[in-house]
Parts: C-alpha cells; structure tokens; sequence
C-alpha cells in the first residue's frame, strides 16, 4: 500500500471516528435525557401498579436504569476519545482500553433494545401480556391500590384488564361477579361503566411508543459504536 493511500485511509477513519464520536456523544445525551424521564415517570407495563416481583417490569424499569448508565458513558466516552485521538494520544494502549469501553458500553446498548423492543412490538405476546395481567389482578386485589386502578380506569375509560372482564359484574357486590372478575375488576366510587374496553390495550398502546424511541436509539448507537471500533485502529 503506497504512502498516498495509506494517509488518505488515516483520513478517512479520523473522519469516521470524528463522526461517530458527535453521533454518540449527541445520542448518548439523548438516551441519557429520555431514560431519566422513563425512570423518573416510573413508566413500567402500567404505571403505579404492584409489579408483583413480575420480571419484565423489572426488565424494563431496570432497562431506564441501564439507559441512563450509557447515555452518560457514551458521552464522556465520546468527548475523551475527541480530545485524546485530536491531541495524538492514539497509542496501542489508549486503544484497546477506547475499544474495551465502547464494548461495554455496546452491550449495554443491545440489552436495551432487546427489552424495549421486545416490550414496544410485541404486547400481544404472551411474555408481556401475562406480565402485566399479574401485576393488574394483584393491584385490583391489593386494597392499597385500589385508588391506583381506579383511576387508571377513569383516565382511560376503561374497565378491568380485557375486553368484556367485568359484564355483568358489580365488584361492590360480589355476588354478581365470577372469581376472575373480582381479581380484575376493583370496586371503584363512582362505579365504573362494565361496558367500557379493557385497560390493558388503552393504556399500553401509550407506553409502546415510548419505549420505541429508547430501543432505536440504542440500536442506532450500537452501530455507531461498533463503527468507531473499526476506524480507530485506522487513524
């Protein structure tokens, strides 16, 4: 390889790693901004409910935690690896350990998108949807949260967890209620209209979306990553 081709290969990796290290320190910001609001809103499968110990609530609060870990990583990796390939400072050493990080980092950012991906594309599955149905029946038969699932209710005009849970059903009398109505039905004053859709539809539908911008950023960045990986052992 002549000297020309080699200089204008270096170019073109400090060019690619310049570029990769604004895209992260800009998207690491923002994964940083957007996993606090997550955390901070306590947005799991359905806010303000008993989880229940329910894995994927865990999965997906812990997620915002994880979010907020390499959003700042990334920003303060980003801005390190600007000033210590700018200043020469690009030795063997200062690489691996600048590839080790990144490394970190990106695993942290393929278990984010695995989980809010998961959570944003797939509520009818079985996972997500048996995950939030336990936390619904132990909140409606959890006198604490009676308030809780109430006002759930009223917010989105819904009644009980499915279509259809509580026709027929008077939770105040619970005579006129099956067993599984009365585990998804909460005694709410005023009552609350039977006919009226179920509430897992309602209010997941919200909270899908906004997960998906949480899990493509972090699936943005991982490429990102991945592609400074390459171009600093080229600059």
């Amino acid at each position: 390889m002549g000297k020309g081709e080699e200089k204008q290969k270096s170019c073109f990796a400090r060019f690619l790693h310049f570029m990769s290290c604004t895209l992260l320190f800009v998207g690491g910001g923002l994964l940083l901004g957007y996993s606090i609001y997550l955390q901070v809103n306590d947005r799991g499968l359905i806010p303000g409910l008993d989880t229940n110990g329910t894995d994927i609530v865990s999965l997906l609060l812990g997620s915002a935690i994880v979010g907020i870990v390499a959003g700042a990583a990334l920003v303060v990796i980003s801005i390190v690896g600007l000033l210590a390939f700018k200043g020469g400072c690009c030795g063997v050493v200062v690489k691996a350990v600048y590839v080790i990080l990144l490394v970190v980092v990106l695993a942290a950012l393929i278990f984010i998108a695995v989980i809010t991906l998961k959570f944003a594309t797939g509520k009818d599955g079985p996972l997500i949807q048996d995950a939030a149905l336990n936390s619904w029946e132990a909140s409606v038969t959890n006198p604490e949260y009676t308030e809780t699932t109430c006002q759930i209710q009223e917010e989105y005009q819904c009644a009980g967890f499915f279509d259809n849970d509580c026709s027929g059903c008077d939770p105040s009398i619970p005579s006129t209620c099956t067993e599984t109505q009365l585990m998804r039905c909460p005694v709410c004053n005023p009552d609350t209209d039977s006919s009226l859709p179920g509430c897992y539809d309602a209010v997941t539908d919200e909270y899908n979306s906004l997960y998906l911008p949480i899990g493509i950023t972090s699936s943005v960045l991982g490429g990102f990553a991945v592609a400074d990986m390459i171009a600093i052992w080229f600059v």
